[in-house]
């Protein structure tokens, strides 16, 4: 064989690679409370997609701006975000913006940077990542918590910063009796949105986002999208009302949106919550070749 043939064979050999992550459903609820946080509760029990190339001719720079330039054609906009709500939901997306006025507490999506900050502070706070992220189990998510003492609150802080997200502000204190002070976080979908985008390569993320997309127990909102990596969270505000979110990173070509989602559920149940989720996020999935991915 000729050196022609074998460099046109080589050439046909050279074909994309296709990876994916599957999805179950997420957090249960071990009681009235779901995902609040009750400090009496027993003990409980990604990979990045990147596109590496072995080729001599593009450099990493020429790809990424090559991939910056494709993602600023595409002309999602907040208009086209507000066309995926239904009444009382709320929706970010990184790149795009917000749209919706919904605003609830972090909850259990507030276990993602703990979790993080956790395993770098002790490596074997690693036997509660699928507790505490799979499973959304509150014990867990105190455990890891609790283990990093006093710089609880600072580490989980230097996580979000890590991930360009320097507006939140960790709550560290009780502020509703029977709930944690982290789910308590005031997490803002714009700013929990852009983490997400940061996500995968913020140092020590990795197991976490493996248990993102290992969830089982969560088939609404993002978890009817097949390969979403997401953590959810719920909780009743003071009049018992529940309100519903989730964020994470949603499939989408070759690489990934990152997105959050919330709902104050219009007949006050979780379940009404969950429905509502679910709506946002179907028409969201119809139109996921709108919206940027992420770079990283």
């Amino acid at each position: 064989m000729n050196r022609r043939t074998i460099a046109a064979c080589l050439a046909m050999c050279m074909t994309m690679g296709v990876s994916a992550c599957t999805i179950g459903d997420v957090e249960n609820s071990r009681s009235g409370h779901g995902d609040a946080t009750s400090s009496q509760d027993s003990a409980s029990k990604d990979k990045g997609k990147k596109n590496d190339s072995n080729g001599p001719q593009p450099t990493t720079s020429d790809s990424a701006s090559d991939k910056s330039k494709s993602q600023s054609d595409k002309g999602a906009s907040k208009g086209e975000l507000a066309s995926l709500l239904v009444p009382g939901t709320s929706i970010a997306v990184d790149g795009v913006g917000e749209a919706g006025s919904v605003g609830i507490p972090a909850w259990s999506t507030s276990k993602v940077p703990v979790a993080i900050a956790a395993l770098r502070h002790d490596p074997s706070n690693a036997r509660y990542i699928n507790a505490a992220i799979s499973l959304s189990d509150n014990a867990a998510a105190e455990a890891m918590w609790s283990s990093m003492g006093e710089q609880a609150g600072p580490l989980t802080q230097a996580v979000l910063v890590e991930g360009g997200d320097r507006s939140t502000q960790v709550n560290t204190v009780v502020t509703r009796p029977g709930f944690t002070p982290f789910g308590q976080t005031q997490w803002a979908l714009s700013d929990q949105v852009h983490f997400a985008s940061q996500l995968r390569c913020i140092k020590g993320s990795e197991t976490i986002v493996q248990a993102m997309g290992e969830a089982s127990g969560q088939a609404y909102g993002l978890g009817t999208i097949p390969g979403a990596i997401f953590k959810g969270g719920w909780g009743p505000d003071p009049s018992g009302s529940y309100g519903v979110r989730q964020f994470g990173l949603v499939p989408a070509g070759d690489g990934y949106v990152a997105v959050a989602i919330a709902a104050n559920s219009t007949d006050g149940s979780y379940e009404g919550g969950q429905a509502m989720l679910t709506k946002v996020a179907h028409k969201l999935q119809a139109q996921l070749d709108q919206f940027p991915q992420t770079q990283c």
